[in-house]
């Protein structure tokens, strides 16, 4: 299960969030046939960058709600709230239960990745239901944990991406635009002073992916450690320690997507899967 779930990691959930040039080059692409090898000089642990910054874009992807829909492929009249719903399962067994839920959630675009976010992620993080303004804000949060880690500021990245140093605010427009950098103005005394976070969802997404040039490649980088680094990786050859998979697992484990795990979930509930569920 383990190595199915770094199939479909790898094979369809990265090139769609970094860009299929740097998925490429960054070698992240599963093999068709044969193996990968261990490398024991690479560290696969978490950079901070990655678990405090960029790994956090998914925070601006977040809806506030979502539709469940029917077998039909119908909405039905009760949406999923997240912010009431979080952290709650009651809510997945109603309306036709977990595959409408699902299905709501899968046939539901996330939104851009950005400086903009839901309601529900600004004000109603572990909010207890009935108790308007006891959740908290997420995004605060996460500028304070890149802090609390010790993260650069967002400036010092850039020559990481090969992009132009940033002495001014008005030297950040090529990748954000005016309108995010008189965002930031408003905010940071001093472009250094701009948080690893915010700098990254500014940027103006490259090519083919989701996010921009200093988050795709702190991502690309994390998950090339994780691969290389990791013993138990599912395409490593077998070392003396660690059997691996034999090839007859491997040519299967290479034939899993997302979408067939949720047909073999709900076979009889969703008439409609995507064949690759990160495009939809």
């Amino acid at each position: 299960m383990i190595a199915q779930y770094q199939h479909m990691v790898y094979n369809e959930y990265l090139p769609h969030i970094i860009g299929v040039n740097l998925y490429v080059s960054s070698k992240l692409k599963p093999l068709a046939s044969g193996r990968t090898k261990y490398d024991p000089k690479v560290d696969a642990g978490m950079f901070g960058e990655f678990a405090a910054g960029a790994f956090r874009f998914g925070h601006s992807q977040a809806r506030r709600d979502f539709p469940r829909i029917n077998t039909r492929n119908s909405a039905i009249v009760e949406v999923v709230d997240i912010g009431n719903n979080g952290f709650y399962t009651d809510s997945q067994y109603r309306n036709g239960g977990p595959a409408t839920f699902v299905a709501g959630m899968m046939h539901s675009p996330t939104m851009v990745v950005d400086t903009a976010f839901a309601f529900s992620i600004r004000n109603q993080i572990l909010e207890i239901r009935g108790k308007p303004a006891s959740g908290f804000d997420l995004i605060s949060m996460n500028l304070m944990r890149g802090r609390d880690v010790g993260l650069h500021p967002y400036v010092a990245y850039r020559a990481k991406v090969s992009l132009p140093p940033a002495n001014t605010f008005d030297d950040l427009i090529p990748q954000m635009g005016q309108n995010k950098v008189n965002m930031l103005k408003k905010i940071y005394r001093d472009v250094r002073d701009i948080d690893l976070f915010a700098g990254i969802l500014a940027e103006n997404p490259i090519s083919t992916a989701i996010v921009g040039p200093t988050a795709a490649f702190i991502i690309a980088e994390q998950f090339k450690a994780t691969k290389f680094g990791d013993r138990f990786y599912y395409e490593n050859a077998p070392e003396q320690t660690v059997r691996g998979l034999t090839d007859g697992e491997l040519a299967e484990t290479r034939k899993a997507t997302l979408g067939g795990v949720i047909c073999r979930a709900f076979p009889s509930n969703i008439l409609k899967v995507p064949q690759n569920i990160f495009q939809t």
